[in-house]
């Protein structure tokens, strides 16, 4: 499990910061990693809340959003999980008069009752609104309460970074680390002390924006295998 004094070990190992002082203090260094990092590394892999929405969240003065509260940072939607219109009239919220027969009847009897209803109901659609909002499709749905699982930004304390995901996340924070470290020593190509010249190894941290392009690309390219992640199934 991750936390801020363990990632920065981590840094000090990648980079030899033990061995010498750096520009920026160990707290400067988690802050861009909160700010930067951390937001990168969760729109690929984000961390997933569960929130209600119903009549009390509405944004006035739509008929069809709704505030999404949640305790991190919204990114989007993963999923509707469903709520109290399933089986409803959309323009009166009352049941059909298949739905006792589509809720209690035999398996052959709900599957054609649920046929029926795909071609008398339109589908119920939904997008992400900045800033943490959602719009439910077609707008005169009777939106009783609905589940949504939303796609946010890992919290700050780093605990919720899956074990099995630490070495990406520490790849890429090593690499914003570098990248925050070059435009202050690239003043300097070496500096003199009483002991001698120390040179600052500048070819360390001058290729930090191509890894992280990279890195980028990767994720995105294998972000598509994620379990949690939406998926559309063509026959």
């Amino acid at each position: 499990m991750l936390n801020a004094s363990i990632i920065i070990r981590r840094l000090e190992k990648a980079l030899g910061f033990k061995f010498m002082d750096v520009e920026l203090s160990h707290e400067e260094i988690i802050e861009n990693i909160k700010d930067e990092t951390l937001k990168e590394f969760s729109k690929f892999f984000p961390y997933q809340e569960t929130c209600v929405i119903d009549p009390a969240n509405k944004v006035e003065p739509y008929d069809n959003r709704f505030f999404l509260k949640t305790q991190n940072e919204c990114i989007g939607i993963n999923r509707l999980v469903g709520g109290s219109l399933l089986g409803a009239n959309y323009v009166t919220g009352l049941l059909h008069p298949i739905a006792a027969d589509m809720l209690l009847g035999d398996p052959i009897s709900r599957q054609l009752n649920m046929d029926l209803m795909s071609f008398t109901s339109n589908p119920i659609t939904f997008k992400y609104i900045e800033p943490g909002m959602i719009e439910i499709m077609p707008v005169y749905n009777n939106v009783r309460s609905y589940i949504v699982v939303v796609n946010t930004v890992h919290p700050d304390t780093f605990m919720t970074i899956p074990v099995n995901l630490e070495d990406e996340f520490m790849s890429y924070a090593i690499a914003d680390t570098k990248a925050a470290l070059y435009p202050l020593r690239a003043r300097f190509s070496n500096l003199q002390t009483p002991y001698g010249t120390m040179e600052l190894n500048l070819e360390q941290f001058q290729g930090a924006e191509d890894e992280k392009k990279q890195i980028i690309e990767k994720w995105r390219s294998n972000s598509g295998k994620n379990s949690k992640r939406k998926k559309m199934w063509i026959a």
